[in-house]
């Protein structure tokens, strides 16, 4: 009689945890990286090498001429181009079935500084409404995307103006901000003033535009998707062993 009440106190005990364990510990892995980068958390810049995990509430930093690539495991990857800065506000996976009658999962990015390009997981490919991306001038939502977002600042590049661009490679991207609302389709160009201004579509890009975003710090290379193929899964940390 007692084992058994102690086995229905431990199904008791692992429902009521099933919310946390869902939510728990979700995070990625940085898989490709060049030049020097580091990662803000918890008040202390952390300095960045391959394998090093990604997690909720990270701030990802690259130098000048840097670039840093990884991988979340809602297998969505990203590179973040040189002297840029991302934050990652929220990133879950929805692992039970309870959680997942509302989706797979939320994430939400914040662009700070610099651009990224990245091709989406099952949570933005399945939920558009759980993925967004917030920048100083706009919000991003999207359709099943592989997408460049760019924040180019005053006289960063010459003859292009500043603020933000968004090129759509396959999806779709929606661009929000109080003056309006800009659906970006595949090989289209959106845009967003510094400083206020609806988003618009660019139309005849220049080509120093359409250059920048084939730089190599946007593009995922050979070495990258060989990390990729091989096994990635997240193992919890383990404490280390007493001496």
């Amino acid at each position: 009689m007692p084992s058994r009440r102690y086995g229905i106190l431990a199904v008791c005990l692992a429902l009521l945890l099933a919310p946390l364990i869902a939510t728990a510990g979700s995070s990625g892995r940085i898989l490709v990286l060049s030049g020097d980068a580091w990662i803000e958390r918890d008040g202390e810049n952390l300095r960045v090498k391959r394998d090093a995990l990604v997690r909720e509430g990270d701030v990802i930093v690259t130098g000048p001429g840097a670039k840093a690539q990884w991988w979340l495991e809602d297998d969505s990857i990203y590179t973040l181009g040189s002297n840029s800065r991302l934050k990652v506000e929220e990133f879950k996976l929805y692992r039970g079935a309870e959680q997942q009658k509302s989706g797979l999962g939320r994430i939400a990015l914040n662009l700070l500084k610099g651009g990224f390009r990245t091709i989406t997981g099952f949570i933005g490919s399945r939920n558009r409404s759980a993925y967004s991306v917030r920048t100083p001038v706009a919000t991003m939502g999207i359709r099943g995307t592989d997408y460049t977002s760019i924040l180019l600042e005053p006289d960063e590049i010459k003859g292009l103006a500043p603020g933000l661009y968004v090129r759509v490679a396959t999806g779709a991207v929606e661009i929000s901000n109080p003056n309006g609302t800009l659906q970006v389709g595949a090989g289209e160009i959106g845009f967003v003033p510094v400083g206020g201004g609806a988003p618009r579509l660019v139309i005849d890009a220049p080509t120093i535009l359409l250059a920048f975003f084939w730089e190599d710090e946007f593009q995922f290379g050979v070495d990258f998707f060989l990390e990729l193929d091989v096994d990635i899964r997240i193992e919890p940390e383990r404490p280390a062993s007493p001496s």
